[in-house]
């Protein structure tokens, strides 16, 4: 198969065995740009050079929703804690989702996002006026770090 159509692949880690390949069927999905998975180990999540990512389910092997309408390549992923809520970057646009309707909760300008490990925060940056910590719905504002730096590329808590 090409690269553009070949399927992803999970492995046990541990052994390195070839547990199940992720296909799209006859989809072309192009190139993975950014891979995370659900702390419960049942979702893998691909941000993709097409401006779309991808939701799979990794005990089918399936693709559970695919989020589009992103302005470049989905480069950027950060997935709350409970596996209910998804952010996704572009490099220029932080996107909010609630992965079971696919609801598109909240855009703003940002570069990087991670939500906080007990998922009630947020923290995002911007190369426009700095880092910020949200809750995690990104509508209340808790504190903001005002710096300009040339590119936020990562954030971590």
């Amino acid at each position: 198969r090409t690269a553009r159509t070949r399927p992803r692949a999970r492995t046990e880690v541990r052994t390195g065995q070839l547990l199940r390949h992720l296909s799209a069927g006859s989809r072309q999905i192009g190139a993975s740009m950014s891979i995370a998975f659900s702390h419960d180990g049942s979702m893998l999540i691909t941000g993709h050079h097409g401006r779309f990512a991808l939701i799979w389910d990794l005990r089918s092997g399936r693709i559970l929703h695919r989020l589009e309408n992103h302005d470049d390549d989905v480069m950027m992923l950060s997935l709350h804690p409970n596996g209910s809520l998804l952010a996704t970057g572009d490099g220029k646009k932080l996107r909010l989702w609630k992965i079971r309707t696919r609801e598109l909760i909240k855009t703003w300008s940002g570069t990087a996002i991670e939500f906080s490990p007990d998922g009630r925060r947020m923290v995002f940056g911007d190369n426009w006026s700095g880092i910020h910590l949200v809750d995690s719905l990104g509508s209340e504002k808790l504190q903001q770090i005002g710096c300009r730096l040339d590119r936020i590329e990562q954030i971590r808590f």
